[in-house]
């Protein structure tokens, strides 16, 4: 016995993603909020001589380039 696809199946399917999409944009608003308070511990990896800028290992949060005036 099959799912028969309808109408209102990909109605809900919408809404669960819509649901999901916020429920993810709130994760990553509260993650962005703790890296700015986290007292960061940078280091630097090197992949196979591919520059990786460093990252804290605490909260993962990449370290920016400080860009001259």
């Amino acid at each position: 016995m099959g799912v028969k696809l309808n109408k209102e199946l990909f109605k809900k399917l919408i809404e669960a993603k819509k649901k999901a999409d916020t429920h993810a944009m709130n994760v990553d608003l509260a993650i962005q909020s703790l890296q700015n308070i986290c007292d960061h511990e940078w280091v630097s990896d090197s992949l196979a001589g591919q520059y990786e800028p460093p990252y804290c290992k605490i909260c993962n949060k990449e370290q920016k380039e400080e860009k001259p005036l």
